[in-house]
Parts: C-alpha cells; structure tokens; sequence
C-alpha cells in the first residue's frame, strides 16, 4: 500500500483506488416560504474537485428537472453551518541543534501561513516521550505575524527517541477535544503527521493507530522524509507527501497545506427556491464535468436526499440564512 501512496505526493486527500465522480451530502435543510439548502461534497477519483459555481449542478425534484432560472440556485459562505479545525503534529525528535529547528520551525509556517486564512491551525509537537506538547494555537486569520511563528522556534525535545504510534493517538483525541469548540453543525477535522522517521519508542504500535484512525473519523494526512518512510505513508490514509530531503520540507508542507485547503474547497453550500408547495420530494442532486479531453463524455456523479415541502409557499429567497437543526444531517 505504501508504495502506492508515494506516488500521490501532491494530491494528497483522498487518494483512494476508486475513480468517478462521486457527490456526498452532509445536509439537508428545506425550510419555509420554500428554501431548499444542501451542504456538499464532490470528489473526483477520490481528489476534491473545487471551482464549482451554482450551475455546475443540475437539479430534479421527483424526477422532474429544474430550471436555474426557475430555482434561482446560489453557492453560499459554507461556514454558515460549517467549521474545519486541522492539527498540525510535527516530530521534533531531532531538532535537538538550532538550525534543524529553524529549518522545522519555517515549514511549519508556511503551512500555517496558507492554511490559517481559512481553518483554525492548532500545533503539537512530539518526540520520544509519551506526551504531546500544545506547541501554537492560530486562529483564523488573513496573515500571520513573525512574533507569532516565534515560537516554533523555541521548541526542544526532551527525549531524542520517537513516539511516533503514541503520539498520533493522542493527537486524534486531542483534535476531538478542539472541534467541542466550535459552534457549528458540522465539524471537520484534519490531521496532518510529519515524522522524520519510524516509531522508536514502542509506546504504541501500527494496529492500534489504524483502529484510532477509524474510530475518530478524521481526515488523515501524512509527511515524511526518503525512501524508508513506509510507517509514516501508511498512516496517512487520506494522502501523503514525501518530501524526498530535508531541504525539500518546506515544499512538501506547503504541498500538504494545499491539499487540505482544497478539500475544505470541495464542499459546497448550494441553496435554492422550490417549486414545490406539499408534501415530501426527492431531490437528485447531479454535478456534471466538463470532458478532460476532446472527443471525451462529460464526467457525471449524483446524490439523492428527501425533504418535506409542507405548508411551503411563494417569496423565497435562496439567498436567507437557513438555519441548521441537528436532523438535518445526513445519516450514513
């Protein structure tokens, strides 16, 4: 599995082995005069597919199409209903000489640099001892100030083995913890691994991060250094970077930084005015692709979900602010 994984260097989340365009609801809320809004995401192959506008998607209530004109079909702001926290847990194992640190230190900023803007960025730090160290939090913010990156700088181990196994279970616990801070119906949580190495300690070992992983639910991103980083591939099961050098890191998290950013960028909050005044309807939501090449068809994929139309009426508009109720998540 591991040397699949290497060859998804820059695509990062969801680098699976299944292909097509595969459209997942989170959300459904239809609320009256007539407003139907669905939160979204679309991947391609497992890759998010971003740049989508309102049109790109395609809809029929019972079958029956719907005309943009008639539906008026706007993206909103998903941050409405939705808030994205990552935690960035770096291996400082080795940066026990100045120099390491600032090189570690300065890849880390710059994936809190592209990131911050959109997602709160909180960073641990581990080594070989069986904790893990609250290094920096960020908030969401347009920039990040050299005070502020400071001090990544200031971290030492204090114990040159590696916890990696141990670490990375902590560290989904530690994500659980932080996303109970945000008010918002849907909380994602990434998690993004650098490891300089294999797991020395033995606190913890494969198994038992592959069953946290699944437990917890969180995206799952990995970066390692060389050829001999099959521990830390396998851990990113939503994709990993290797960054081939240490004088290559800053590129790989900053590689690892666009992936996150882009599946964030691959859900959508799309709204719209039912013509639908009773009743339940069955809503197939389609998103259709343009053909990658000359002479190719159009790529297709589609989610079916249900709302209640009643006592619905006329003088929508897509653009009100819907407000979310736990039920109107979708049940996997």
């Amino acid at each position: 599995m591991w040397k699949w994984l290497l060859l998804c260097l820059v695509t990062l989340i969801g680098c699976l082995p299944h292909g097509g365009v595969r459209v997942e609801p989170i959300a459904i809320a239809a609320r009256k005069p007539g407003v139907v809004s669905t939160y979204l995401s679309v991947t391609e192959g497992g890759k998010p597919v971003t740049g989508l506008t309102a049109e790109s998607f395609v809809l029929h209530e019972d079958e029956a199409p719907l005309s943009p004109a008639q539906t008026r079909q706007v993206l909103l702001d998903p941050s409405r209903i939705a808030a994205d926290h990552v935690l960035l847990l770096a291996d400082y194992s080795l940066a026990t000489d100045k120099e390491v640190r600032a090189e570690l230190a300065s890849a880390i900023g710059i994936f809190v640099e592209k990131v911050r803007p959109r997602q709160r960025v909180t960073v641990y730090a581990f080594d070989g001892s069986k904790d893990i160290s609250l290094v920096a939090d960020f908030a969401r913010a347009e920039s990040t100030t050299h005070e502020e990156l400071a001090v990544l700088r200031r971290m030492k181990p204090t114990d040159t083995s590696r916890n990696l196994y141990g670490a990375v279970r902590l560290a989904l616990e530690a994500l659980d913890e932080l996303l109970k801070e945000h008010d918002a119906l849907v909380r994602r949580g990434t998690l993004v691994v650098f490891s300089g190495g294999s797991d020395l300690a033995g606190f913890s070992d494969a198994a038992a991060v592959r069953r946290a992983i699944e437990k917890h639910g969180h995206t799952v991103l990995a970066i390692g250094i060389g050829p001999d980083a099959e521990d830390i591939a396998d851990i990113g099961v939503n994709g990993y970077v290797n960054a081939h050098s240490a004088e290559t890191l800053s590129l790989a998290f900053e590689d690892a930084a666009h992936g996150v950013i882009a599946a964030q960028a691959a859900r959508y909050l799309l709204a719209y005015c039912t013509p639908a005044r009773a009743g339940r309807r069955t809503l197939r939501i389609e998103v259709v692709l343009p053909p990658e090449e000359e002479g190719a068809g159009e790529r297709r994929g589609e989610a079916v979900v249900e709302f209640d139309a009643r006592n619905f009426g006329a003088d929508c508009d897509p653009k009100q602010a819907v407000r979310y109720r736990t039920t109107d998540l979708v049940r996997k």
